[in-house]
């Protein structure tokens, strides 16, 4: 009877141990939501950003609604994209956390190919995604400092994409000083 108890006792603590290992802390969904954002998989961010972007499409789209060359800023986009985090503070299923983000400001990539084109700057040779392109793959990165909040949902922490959250990733425009 006493050798059964012992050994319910260590099956329960392995259980509890293993369980509460398995679960990611706050921080390191951040980290695995981003590297996903990064490689270009999460599409509810990819669908912003070309949102933003598609009025510079005039390509003929493809099966999946979007031009070859869409898809690659995209993916350029993306790849640019980099976090660290800074603070962190839970509050029982509520999470923020303070995040630098380095990346492109894709708004200061088309400010700048706007003024461009109101400069009379010419890009005869390329469309206006391969001139973003340019201007994403030989920009500048900037920081921005943010916020983004996690609730805790079936025992897993959930990141809120909200649209500080977006603009985040993509940059603001008044980040901007290219008409100052």
């Amino acid at each position: 009877m006493n050798s059964k108890i012992k050994l319910f006792s260590i099956l329960v603590i392995t259980l509890l141990m293993l369980t509460g290992c398995s679960n990611k802390s706050a921080s390191d969904t951040i980290i695995s939501y981003f590297d996903k954002v990064k490689a270009g998989e999460n599409q509810e961010i990819n669908n912003y950003l070309i949102d933003t972007i598609k009025f510079l499409e005039k390509e003929v789209e493809s099966t999946d609604g979007l031009s070859d060359t869409m898809d690659e800023v995209v993916s350029l986009f993306m790849s640019k994209l980099d976090i660290e985090i800074l603070s962190e503070k839970i509050e029982k299923d509520f999470d923020t956390i303070n995040i630098k983000l380095t990346g492109i400001n894709i708004r200061t990539a088309l400010t700048e190919i706007l003024a461009d084109k109101i400069n009379n700057i010419c890009y005869e040779d390329k469309d206006d995604l391969e001139c973003l392109m340019d201007k994403i793959d030989s920009g500048k990165l900037e920081e921005r400092v943010g916020v983004i909040k996690l609730n805790k949902v079936n025992n897993k922490w959930v990141v809120k994409v909200d649209e500080d959250f977006k603009m985040l990733i993509i940059g603001k425009i008044e980040d901007t000083d290219i008409f100052q």
